[in-house]
């Protein structure tokens, strides 16, 4: 991982953490909090676990610029603890700050099925974070990933589990650190083929969204609607990407 001032990506290395045993997976991107007093170069790594006392959790290291290992952990965090209730299981934890917050989505199956996403939001500067959670009603989001824009909005773009084969969609949340309520749902993409959505997404300029979906690139100008870049052609869709 990177981000701006340091010199280099951290090397590829496998990490273990204390509280964590077992086999642990990563879906988000690692999240570089912003410094605060003491608290400079601190790292948060979205993982998850599996099992009746699995969960999401994150790793917290610290990043050293010129001594190894590069991300030093030293400690995890259980997010959300998976049969609560009896089988729901929590996986696949994304992370984005505005800040003095950290707001995560977890994605959320109950008996294999679809069940509506978490979102969680804690201080990341406190030694013992007091999460508050909610049931994203509605949204039956895998596969998902959170961008911050430049306006401190939230594009979140996910796999939509009500739909069949789970198309590629998102919307803006204007008011991330607050209730979400699920507003317009752009449709990024859909191949007809299961197993698709694991978007990406950047900010090219301010207001203007790449976002990705099925190793295919799109583009979403807020205020004005939704240009899809397809195969190197575009189609307007009229749809207003601001509201939320």
């Amino acid at each position: 991982m990177w981000k701006p001032g340091w010199t280099r990506f951290t090397d590829p290395v496998q990490l273990t953490a204390p509280g964590i045993n077992g086999g642990m997976y990563s879906h988000g991107s690692a999240l570089a909090l912003a410094d605060n007093e003491t608290q400079v170069d601190q790292v948060l790594i979205p993982v998850y676990t599996t099992g009746t006392t699995g969960g999401a959790h994150f790793i917290r290291a610290t990043w050293r610029a010129t001594l190894s290992p590069r991300l030093l952990v030293s400690s995890s965090t259980k997010i959300i603890t998976n049969d609560n209730p009896v089988g729901r299981r929590y996986t696949e934890p994304s992370f984005v700050q505005i800040e003095s917050t950290v707001v995560a989505v977890v994605r959320a199956e109950q008996n294999g099925g679809g069940s509506p996403a978490i979102v969680a939001r804690w201080n990341p500067y406190t030694a013992t974070p007091a999460f508050t959670y909610q049931s994203f009603t509605g949204v039956l989001a895998n596969s998902h990933h959170l961008l911050k824009t430049s306006d401190g909005q939230v594009l979140f773009t996910y796999g939509d589990k009500a739909q069949t084969n789970r198309p590629t969609v998102g919307m803006m949340i204007s008011s991330p650190t607050a209730n979400w309520v699920k507003g317009k749902v752009l449709p990024i993409y859909n191949s007809g083929h299961a197993d698709q959505a694991n978007p990406s997404s950047v900010e090219i300029t301010p207001g203007t969204l790449l976002p990705d979906g099925d190793m295919c690139l799109f583009t979403i100008v807020l205020g004005s609607g939704c240009d899809t870049v397809r195969s190197g052609s575009a189609r307007r869709m009229r749809t207003n990407a601001t509201t939320s």
